[in-house]
């Protein structure tokens, strides 16, 4: 009666009440076993033939084993050859169901075209530390699934540390620093500082130590910098050389001190698209001729070794599998 109580209302009053009825039960029914075992040796006697009886009821015990499997009278021993007997045994025993009811199966697939109109539950949100302690708590030796990954392995997966994070936040301020075209410095006298005040104002003193330990030097921002847009432009020279062909639109512009600008846009289809990026910003030393221009413009090609490219420059030349033709635009 408990049990059925708790299974419809769920309710921890009557989960505890059941624990202890179940746990008295329990307690009885051990004490009833040993007060039988203890009764029913205190009336043997040596005498009697009690003791006779119960050795002989011991030593007369049955032991159920599984036979061997024999087939016309010969033992099967290798696997294969059991394989085969139980796949006939099978095979002679069951057959497949030659009547079918149509009216059945038409019920069946017209319930399984239906819409689902249930309402799905939300996802609970779980924090990494509480995924972590799940994988600690998983028990070492339970067997695997399809995926043929056991507990230990997700134990031993490498963990994401604090030094990867800070190294990521890093990155993230270093971007932002350069989007916004501020200096350097500004990270190590401003935004370290306040960001240091805020946290540790709004969730305490532990997570303004986490962000207190993320890299603000005037010399890490530099070279963070540096490295993302070595990356983007590998990026870029990347898509460059995986596409069919691209276009390249120079420009020339003067600085403030009178220096040659060269500019170079490059246009290519990606992903259905079509896009643009600078790919070349260098200074002309000299001249602004378009023998200069295109010497430029070649010697990046070679270093990003673009071979084999059909590449278009508008106005000047075309380079197709490295000769040098007029262009008809």
């Amino acid at each position: 009666m408990a049990r059925q109580h708790w299974q419809i209302q769920r309710n921890p009053a009557t989960k505890k009440l059941l624990n202890q009825l179940t746990k008295k039960v329990k307690i009885a029914l051990q004490n009833h076993r040993v007060s039988s075992c203890n009764n029913y040796l205190s009336n043997m006697h040596p005498g009697d033939t009690n003791l006779w009886k119960a050795s002989k009821i011991l030593l007369n015990q049955e032991i159920n084993t599984i036979p061997p499997l024999c087939k016309d009278n010969q033992l099967v021993t290798s696997d294969a050859k059991k394989c085969n007997v139980f796949s006939e045994m099978l095979f002679n025993t069951f057959s497949v169901n030659q009547i079918s009811n149509t009216n059945n199966n038409r019920r069946v697939l017209n319930f399984l075209d239906l819409p689902d109109y249930s309402v799905q539950k939300p996802m609970v949100h779980v924090t990494p530390n509480e995924i972590k302690l799940i994988i600690k708590k998983l028990p070492n030796k339970k067997a695997p699934g399809n995926d043929r990954i056991t507990n230990i392995m997700f134990k031993n997966l490498p963990a994401i540390d604090e030094n990867e994070k800070n190294t990521e936040a890093s990155f993230i301020l270093s971007y932002n620093i350069a989007r916004a075209g501020k200096p350097h410095t500004i990270a190590e006298s401003l935004i370290k500082p306040s960001l240091i005040e805020v946290v540790s104002c709004i969730l305490g003193d532990d997570a303004g130590k986490k962000v207190a330990a993320v890299q603000y030097s005037n010399n890490t921002i530099s070279d963070r910098i540096h490295k993302i847009s070595d990356h983007i432009e590998d990026e870029f020279v990347f898509r460059l050389i995986n596409c069919n062909q691209f276009s390249l639109q120079m420009d020339e512009s003067t600085d403030v001190f009178g220096l040659s600008i060269l500019i170079v846009f490059a246009r290519y289809a990606h992903q259905k698209t079509i896009q643009e990026g600078l790919l070349i910003c260098e200074s002309l030393e000299t001249h602004t001729t378009g023998e200069d221009i295109f010497e430029v413009v070649n010697k990046y090609i070679k270093k990003r070794k673009f071979h084999g490219k059909n590449v278009c420059m508008h106005g000047r030349c075309c380079c197709n599998g490295w000769k040098d033709k007029r262009c008809n635009n």
